[in-house]
């Protein structure tokens, strides 16, 4: 193997064990030296793919994202936009995905990290939390009450969804978890109601 594709190939396997590691641990437990060892790579060599665990984390939020969209979104590319929505919000506030680890989305698990983090991880999540918001209001501007209050709904259905699997995983084994999961649900779904 040449040593570009050897280099293109480590940092697959860096990009991949910290997208892995951010929905396992979150942002905290996604540390450099576990996502080398996860990589099968030494600690060293990182600087050689990424400035920073900032940078890293950006990339592994990416990565992350494209999973979960591509998981909420299968089958759904001709899909009217509320079928499209509903479907989502049911795919993504469920009890397997609440108990999976690593779970579907990187939202939930790094929530309490990113709002304890400093400024520049609270980007990064603000950053992917904007790009699902932005996936999300393309559809619900095409539902009635259009584009005005697209981006309303868009952030409404993630606050549903994120929030409502977030608290469902912090309160995992309890019975209000379940109460959580059923009422994230249908608010995520009122949201989508005309």
């Amino acid at each position: 193997m040449n040593r570009e594709r050897q280099r293109a190939a480590s940092h697959e396997r860096i990009l991949s064990a910290a997208a892995r590691l951010l929905r396992e641990r979150g942002l905290q437990g996604a540390t450099v030296g576990s996502v080398m060892a996860r990589a099968d790579l030494t600690v060293g060599g990182f600087y050689a793919h990424f400035r920073s665990k900032r940078a890293l984390m950006a990339s592994a939020f990416s990565r992350a994202s494209e999973h979960t969209k591509g998981a909420l979104l299968a089958g759904l590319e001709n899909a009217a936009p509320e079928t499209w929505l509903r479907t989502i919000v049911r795919r993504y506030v469920t009890p397997e995905h609440r108990d999976a680890n690593p779970p579907l989305c990187a939202l939930p698990v790094t929530i309490s990290d990113a709002a304890r983090a400093g400024r520049s991880d609270r980007q990064v999540y603000a950053d992917a939390f904007g790009r699902f918001v932005t996936a999300l209001e393309q559809r619900a501007g095409d539902l009635p009450r259009g584009r005005r209050a697209a981006r309303e709904r868009a952030i409404g259905l993630l606050i549903a969804c994120v929030g409502g699997v977030a608290l469902a995983r912090a309160t995992r084994g309890t019975p209000i978890s379940d109460e959580i999961l059923a009422s994230a649900r249908r608010l995520g779904e009122r949201l989508i109601e005309p």
